[in-house]
């Protein structure tokens, strides 16, 4: 049974498609910032330049249908490729919110 969900990751500087989330993991609680955990897929083999993805804001859009049922947005603190198989290229990302710098003084 198809429950109509999919997700969708936007990364500012890169296409609209080039990569597709594989899974996610947010974690989230009272008086702490939301870490997000993505893994992800690209098809097309692209060579991505990782300062056009680091410390650059990304959106991950849950879907139901056509609806948006909820949204995370913040910048890209961490950026790894993984493997290719010669067909798609694996990637892991870090998502945290703009605060999170603050942290880092």
């Amino acid at each position: 049974m198809s429950t109509g969900l999919r997700f969708t990751l936007e990364v500012d500087g890169l296409p609209p498609d080039a990569l597709v989330v594989e899974s996610f993991h947010l974690s989230q609680s009272l008086s702490t910032l939301f870490s997000l955990d993505i893994s992800l897929v690209s098809q097309q083999l692209l060579n991505i330049d990782f300062s056009q993805v680091l410390e650059k804001p990304a959106h991950l859009k849950i879907w139901q249908g056509t609806e948006i049922q909820r949204r995370v947005n913040g910048i890209v603190t961490w950026f790894e490729q993984g493997e290719n198989d010669g067909h798609q290229m694996l990637y892991s990302m870090k998502v945290r919110p703009p605060v999170w710098r603050a942290a880092l003084r």
